[in-house]
């Protein structure tokens, strides 16, 4: 196993410096000039201070040589200073990655405390009423796109229940100690809200999916008439075998709930790296798009190193090797 990880995250080096030259790549080929934008606000600019930017944002020389001027930074942490911003990427990164990895973490471990054991509960009542209810949920929340939730929880739920429907914190505010945390969780509830069920709805079909193929299979039947209780059927036996299929679903939801949360970021106002890598890519800012590109790839490699090895520990049969 730790020859695997090893070997695994030797691999990731070539991966990542790929990734990092085709996005590289895409960027400088783009048309139009970075700089558009600050030239246009700044009417009387010379062409010196337009060259002094251009040094200063790693716009000068050719392709390869920015390429590897940008990765020789990258790989102290330094992803240059963004066009919009005018801070240090990854100053910005380090605040705004934390805004979105505390909603999307909240909204990934209810959705996964909840799915998991309704989704036990749910196989045993195949057919039932409460079986149907909740397939008429898990479809109408996996086939209604998050903006489109979004605006329903803004017009009907936020003022039915008085919530605040955008930001983090309520703007000029300066509250401290409870009333920051109060005012934080107000703010948090709506996307935590279409989050979490746009995530719960997805996975507790495929829970209910796995367990009921797995309720079917000869053993379990044996062991039915052989007299073992329900209980010890469906959680020992039944959901063992049935959280194989449920891992990549599970371990890799925390991705797919950052990016989805694009969306939903931009919706609310929530300051997280979906919002401002929106933002990046509306007003060009690629040093900026860069380093928030590179933080999902490794996000994403990482999660599928992740999913294998949890692969190893749930099913004894498989070896890493």
């Amino acid at each position: 196993m730790k020859q695997y990880i090893i070997r695994r995250l030797l691999l990731f080096i070539p991966i990542i410096l790929g990734i990092s030259f085709i996005l590289f790549f895409l960027y400088v080929s783009s048309p139009g000039d970075p700089l558009s934008g600050i030239i246009a606000t700044q009417p009387g600019i010379t062409p010196e201070r337009i060259q002094e930017l251009r040094t200063l944002y790693g716009l000068d020389g050719s392709i390869i040589q920015r390429y590897f001027n940008w990765l020789k930074n990258a790989i102290r942490f330094d992803f240059g200073v963004s066009l919009n911003y005018r801070e240090p990427v990854s100053s910005i990164l380090g605040v705004y990655i934390w805004n979105s990895f505390y909603l999307n973490v909240l909204s990934f471990l209810f959705s996964v405390f909840v799915s998991i054991p309704l989704g036990i509960y749910i196989s045993t009542k195949h057919g039932k009423a409460l079986d149907k209810f909740v397939l008429t949920f898990s479809l109408l929340f996996t086939s209604l796109p998050t903006f489109v939730l979004g605006i329903i929880a803004i017009k009907y739920v936020a003022p039915l229940l008085g919530l605040p429907i955008i930001g983090m914190t309520t703007i000029g505010s300066n509250y401290v100690g409870f009333a920051y945390i109060k005012d934080v969780l107000l703010h948090t509830a709506l996307p935590f809200i279409i989050l979490s069920l746009f995530s719960l709805a997805g996975t507790l079909r495929v829970v209910k999916t796995s367990m009921l193929e797995i309720i079917r299979q000869d053993y379990i039947r044996t062991a039915r008439a052989k007299g073992v209780s329900e209980r010890v059927v469906v959680y020992k036996h039944a959901f063992r075998n049935a959280l194989i299929p449920l891992i990549p679903i599970i371990v890799g939801g925390i991705v797919t709930l950052f990016s989805g949360s694009i969306i939903i970021e931009q919706v609310f106002g929530w300051p997280g790296i979906g919002n401002i890598t929106y933002q990046a890519i509306l007003n060009r800012d690629y040093p900026l798009l860069m380093g928030s590109a590179m933080f999902y790839a490794v996000l994403t490699i990482f999660s599928n190193l992740l999913t294998d090895i949890v692969y190893a520990f749930v099913d004894p049969r498989i070896r890493l090797k």
